[in-house]
């Protein structure tokens, strides 16, 4: 499931930009037992996949002689992470059942609710430069490490707001992490 949206994410930057990835830079899963109030024990997989996008694309063109037109090369870049949550159902012979509808998709910076989670950046250059893709591969970098600086206290926090939403369904007793 986690891969399939990755490759639709990096197919669908690749059709906007002509440079584009897609990766995902963690994964943290937790099991929960949740009880109910007829005795009925089932047991959810909650899996959270921190992902990063990037995608960079040269605009512009250089200078021709004697034609008035000036050097406008640039190099543009966006980087884009998401947390997304997946819910499936455990058996006890070892298959897991996706639910759907308990996943959820956080695009906003996850140390930030309503902050955004897009960085971009442009230079002068080609991105084939080596400056271009210096600044590029810093500001990599910085996504990358506030979105796995704040990953388990996010998880903690949406583990938390996952407990409330099964608890307000009327017949659930109990709810443990295993």
């Amino acid at each position: 499931m986690r891969r399939a949206s990755i490759a639709v994410a990096c197919v669908l930057c690749a059709v906007a930009c002509p440079s584009a990835s897609a990766e995902a830079i963690g994964t943290k899963e937790r099991t929960l037992a949740i009880k109910y109030k007829d005795g009925a024990v089932e047991r959810y997989r909650v899996a959270w996949t921190a992902n990063l996008v990037t995608a960079s694309r040269d605009e512009g063109g250089s200078f021709v002689p004697y034609q008035g037109a000036v050097e406008n090369r640039r190099c543009s870049w966006s980087i884009a992470s998401t947390i997304e949550r997946t819910v499936s159902l455990a058996t006890r012979l070892g298959p897991t059942f996706p639910l759907p509808g308990l996943g959820r998709t956080i695009k906003g910076d996850p140390r930030r609710p309503d902050g955004e989670s897009v960085v971009s950046g442009t230079v002068n250059e080609t991105c084939k430069h080596k400056d271009a893709a210096a600044r590029r591969e810093s500001d990599t970098r910085k996504a990358r490490d506030a979105v796995m600086g704040a990953f388990d206290q996010f998880i903690e926090s949406d583990l938390d707001t996952f407990k409330r939403e099964v608890q307000s369904k009327g017949d659930v007793a109990a709810i443990t992490v295993e």
